[in-house]
């Protein structure tokens, strides 16, 4: 090779490492804005991040608070709801006991008033054994004392056998 054409390849270098350090520096700018892009779209992504978790934490926060009073409430009326029927399960055996004690005392009394019934008809069959009692022309006829003692509305004492 020549002096000349070693001067001509020696520019034509030259000339490529300027076009190369060029490509190589506008090469560095464009990722050096890329980078920069990069971490503003980062640090954006992380505030929207941030602001959609705290937004979540207080949506959640709002629906646990919303969850326990609505669980207040339901207990509450379930506690109500509880008395109530105490209440009314309280009057109904109330009510079956007045029942049964009303019942008891007309059965005891009815078969009081039974025992008194027999009691007389026991000293009337009593009297009637005791007394001379007879058929008379289809009439109940009996034997009296000559000097019967009479009661109320002329009924005499029969004598005994």
């Amino acid at each position: 090779m020549t002096p000349e054409q070693l001067q001509e390849l020696a520019l034509n270098l030259s000339s490529v490492a300027q076009h190369l350090r060029r490509q190589n520096e506008g090469a560095t700018a464009q990722i050096a804005q890329a980078s920069q892009q990069l971490d503003r779209s980062a640090s954006h992504l992380s505030a929207d991040v941030d602001a959609a978790h705290r937004e979540g934490q207080k949506n959640l926060q709002r629906e646990l608070t919303n969850a326990e009073q609505f669980l207040q409430k339901a207990q509450s009326q379930l506690l109500t709801a509880q008395k109530a029927w105490l209440w009314k399960v309280s009057l109904a055996l109330l009510a079956m006991a007045v029942l049964v004690v009303g019942g008891s005392s007309y059965w005891v009394w009815r078969n009081a008033q039974a025992l008194q019934e027999i009691d007389y008809n026991r000293q009337v069959l009593g009297a009637i054994a005791a007394g001379d009692l007879n058929l008379c022309n289809q009439r109940l006829c009996a034997k009296v004392a000559p000097k019967a003692d009479k009661f109320g509305d002329g009924y005499v004492v029969i004598g005994n056998r």
